[in-house]
């Protein structure tokens, strides 16, 4: 997102910080500021965001006191964190329901194989997309091993723990 901010015309920086919360965008000298904000505004909507400026000391204040974080690391920082819970939340799953040897092994496995399956992300990655990737890559392999009841429970746990 951070990168399609930046490619609005008068955007010299978009930075966002470590929760994702805040957005902080430098404009260019030459800048429409109003233009500007009118086009950031609809970006972040059309993302299902609720954009809203801050002005004065709150301006001053977000500044001081948030890490600011350009997007190349954002991505790099949000792909880790999805896998991380993603994997977590298999193990979980496989270690939590009363499976055999065999299934805890295979979805503990198919877990692995969509990691490795799933492509890097980049500056244009699109966060919805990449969770829902990771679960439906995940569902359709567990079909091999789980009932429709599990299949199910196992969805339930994934997008509660990945998607939400």
């Amino acid at each position: 997102m951070l990168a399609q901010l930046e490619k609005v015309e008068g955007v010299e920086s978009a930075m966002a910080n470590h929760s994702g919360s805040l957005v902080r965008v430098s404009l260019k000298d030459s800048a429409d500021s109003v233009a500007v904000a009118s086009e950031l505004d609809a970006i972040l909507k059309e993302q299902n965001r609720k954009p809203k400026q801050l002005a004065g000391d709150d301006v001053a204040n977000a500044i001081k006191s948030e890490q600011w974080r350009e997007s190349d690391k954002v991505g790099e920082l949000s792909e880790i964190e999805f896998r991380t819970v993603f994997e977590r939340r298999v193990k979980q799953f496989s270690e939590a329901g009363e499976f055999d040897e065999k299934t805890v092994a295979s979805l503990l496995q198919f877990s692995q194989e969509v990691l490795k399956e799933t492509p890097a992300s980049n500056s244009d990655t699109n966060w919805g997309e990449f969770r829902s990737g990771l679960v439906s890559r995940m569902m359709e392999k567990a079909k091999e091993v789980l009932s429709e009841e599990q299949l199910e429970e196992l969805a339930k746990k994934l997008k509660a723990r990945v998607m939400g």
